[in-house]
């Protein structure tokens, strides 16, 4: 997504199920391309601890 500024960003969000835990956070990318490579990478990570994909 591109902020206000047109700058890339990849907002990831991450909380506890049971718990009110929690914190958004932005990452700055140069490119869509490497944005899309943030994207896959967070998303290996996720499905190699186990996390399921749930419609939003």
């Amino acid at each position: 997504m591109r902020d206000l500024f047109q700058d890339w960003l990849v907002i990831v969000a991450r909380g506890g199920k049971t718990n009110r835990l929690g914190a958004l956070r932005s990452l700055c990318a140069s490119s869509e391309a490497e944005d899309m490579k943030m994207i896959a990478a967070l998303e290996k990570v996720r499905v190699r601890r186990g996390y399921v994909r749930v419609p939003s």
